[in-house]
């Protein structure tokens, strides 16, 4: 039997991969249809898309009835939302109420479709209870109120759902924090600064290259139901990595040397206003958590990996970064 699966995010980072991943899986795949949910099917992103075949449905994530129209008769979704789209506009607070209600807006949807199997949900730890309350990540804990709505309100779609936690993008190396900056008259000192709140030794749980990653990812985890349901934790990871050697790393991808010095946290957060105060508590919550902060999760329940889904083909930090445009 063929099956259909429906994207949120077709045209973003987490769903184009996805897609991507869906497109070049070896025949016959079970998912022969795909659909991209659009609020613009006439966009170029969304043209691109459906002259590889994918079908474009139109829907909005603050519509819940559009939303469960879109989804009649799949057997799949994966869902994304997007916290930094309305940062600008509605700051931090207002951010996370509506990235919530997107999100239960989502999964009150897929909740009514009869034909779904599988419902994959792009979230992030519980930064709150891993800390025991010292940190709380905005972006995280707005993802994780649809989590407890999840299992709290829809009890049939958890029993269907797998809980997917993306580590830290290649791409943000080219965030105005993480950018590296040169140091006139410092060339024979490497020339280059990334500068940080906390310890570069701190581990940081990468991604890889998340353009291609996520999309494996996803792919194993609708490959192994039985491993993945219900309710199953699964980090999109290829490892935790010093930030420090990750800034190197980005440095020798584009040849030349990157040093990454820690400042105190109110100079940074005054450096880039918004973004540093955000990056701010995500760091503090990835030095609280060392190398443990996409392990740590509910207790006796594990966080599956790509050696326990058999993900092949992940494509790690080094070979990402020689893909990332980047110039001085």
């Amino acid at each position: 039997m063929t099956k259909t699966i429906t994207i949120i995010g077709a045209t973003g980072t987490q769903g184009g991969s996805v897609i991507r991943a869906l497109l070049s899986t070896p025949s016959p795949s079970t998912y022969t249809t795909i659909r991209a949910i659009t609020r613009d099917p006439t966009s170029a992103a969304a043209q691109a898309l459906a002259a590889q075949g994918v079908h474009l449905i139109p829907a909005d994530l603050h519509d819940p009835t559009s939303l469960a129209t879109a989804f009649a008769g799949t057997h799949a979704i994966f869902a994304v939302t997007n916290f930094f789209e309305a940062l600008p506009t509605h700051g931090v607070d207002g951010a996370m109420a509506l990235e919530t209600q997107m999100g239960i807006n989502i999964a009150t949807a897929a909740a009514t479709a009869t034909t779904l199997e599988h419902f994959v949900w792009s979230t992030l730890p519980d930064s709150r209870a891993n800390t025991a309350g010292q940190v709380v990540v905005p972006y995280y804990e707005s993802k994780r109120r649809v989590d407890e709505f999840i299992a709290r309100e829809l009890p049939g779609l958890w029993a269907k759902t797998t809980f997917l936690w993306v580590g830290w993008y290649s791409a943000n190396m080219l965030l105005p924090c993480f950018w590296p900056m040169r140091v006139r008259g410092a060339e024979g000192a490497g020339g280059f600064l990334t500068l940080t709140n906390i310890d570069p030794a701190t581990r940081i749980p990468v991604a890889g290259d998340e353009r291609v990653n996520v999309g494996l990812f996803v792919r194993a985890v609708l490959e192994k139901p039985g491993r993945t349901l219900p309710g199953r934790v699964v980090a999109a990871i290829t490892g935790y990595r010093g930030l420090g050697e990750v800034v190197e790393a980005f440095g020798n991808a584009k040849g030349v040397k990157v040093r990454c010095v820690r400042v105190g946290r109110e100079d940074y957060r005054a450096l880039w206003p918004g973004l540093a105060e955000l990056m701010d508590v995500s760091h503090y919550y990835f030095q609280v958590t060392d190398g443990r902060s996409f392990t740590a999760v509910g207790e006796g329940e594990a966080v599956l990996g790509a050696e326990d889904l058999g993900v092949e083909g992940l494509v790690g930090l080094e070979e990402a970064f020689a893909e990332v445009s980047w110039v001085d």
